[in-house]
């Protein structure tokens, strides 16, 4: 069987990767495994290709429209599954039992949201041996969310970061000291010295601005709290 999978946040591949290195029997029947960064490329190669089964997120976008596509298409797969993460497209009934198999260890594998996040904030706390609390700010750029930490210089790569929405990220930090001044900015109230006229002055000497949506409540836990 052959299988095609679009994983542009890197999670997709390195689950299968890992359920085929220990289970022998499942990897046997599996001939090769092509990867592909996005949509535009699955879908290009798909005219060309006989792929037998086909994994791709939910999050990609007009979702719908590349399952009929991949449907209707040059290969037409009639078999599909979805969750509320990943799709899968088989395109033969002979192939769903191996497909299945992998369908359902995979989707055990695969950390869910909030999981995805403590793994991410934990690693990249590890790698730069800081605790929660050297943590300056989060930031939502470019779909992932960068971490800014106390005495860690931006490299010219930037700041350290992780696949995930400021929401996600908001929702772990949740009982703590972290406050959401922007749709962009997570900030962890220790760090703050002054907030003001939709502006966040923090211990470092940089001001970030806030907006309507999130200032005024921020700022009130914020005084509540000292």
């Amino acid at each position: 069987m052959i299988i095609a999978v679009c994983d542009p946040k890197g999670i997709a591949i390195e689950a299968i990767k890992t359920i085929l290195y220990h289970d022998k029997g499942l990897s046997d029947r599996i001939s090769r495994i092509y990867e592909f960064w996005n949509m535009e490329q699955l879908l290009d190669a798909s005219r060309d290709s006989s792929f037998d089964c086909i994994v791709f997120p939910n999050y990609c976008n007009s979702h719908n429209s590349v399952v009929c596509s991949l449907s209707c298409g040059y290969n037409r797969f009639p078999l599909v599954e979805h969750d509320p993460r990943y799709t899968l497209i088989v395109r033969d009934i002979l192939y769903w039992e191996t497909a299945r198999s992998l369908w359902t260890q995979y989707l055990k594998a695969i950390p869910g949201k909030e999981e995805k996040v403590k793994r991410a904030i934990r690693g990249i706390l590890a790698d730069y041996e800081k605790e929660e609390r050297d943590i300056i700010y989060l930031e939502s750029k470019n779909h992932c969310v960068l971490v800014h930490l106390d005495g860690i210089r931006q490299t010219p790569e930037g700041s350290p970061s992780f696949y995930a929405t400021l929401d996600e990220a908001e929702h772990e930090f949740a009982s703590s000291a972290f406050l959401r001044i922007h749709k962009s900015y997570l900030i962890n109230g220790d760090h703050i010295l002054q907030m003001s006229n939709y502006k966040v002055l923090l211990d470092t000497g940089m001001t970030l601005k806030g907006s309507r949506k999130y200032f005024s409540k921020a700022k009130l836990e914020f005084y509540r709290g000292r």
